[in-house]
């Protein structure tokens, strides 16, 4: 993505990075996934070069609210080092 792996952590950030036209839906399937114990969710995020990747989130929360899951962004719209 370009960014520090602390800014991913933060929601704020996060979220100011999704797409205008994606973030409502991006913000209630998540909701509802976490209500659910699992969901993925595709959205458009902007990388710190300024451009819209197509990524997609997939998550498990358990019965204590633990989240796990993974981010995939495709690896050609990665900064050069970040593909390991």
């Amino acid at each position: 993505t370009g960014y520090d792996k602390t800014d991913i952590l933060d929601l704020d950030f996060v979220l100011s990075r999704v797409h205008p036209q994606e973030r409502k839906n991006f913000i209630q399937q998540n909701k509802d996934g976490i209500r659910k114990g699992s969901w993925q969710v595709s959205f458009r995020f902007k990388l710190a070069n300024g451009r819209y990747a197509d990524t997609l989130l997939a998550c498990h929360a358990n019965e204590n609210n633990h989240v796990y899951g993974f981010w995939l962004v495709p690896r050609e719209e990665l900064p050069d080092g970040e593909d390991e």
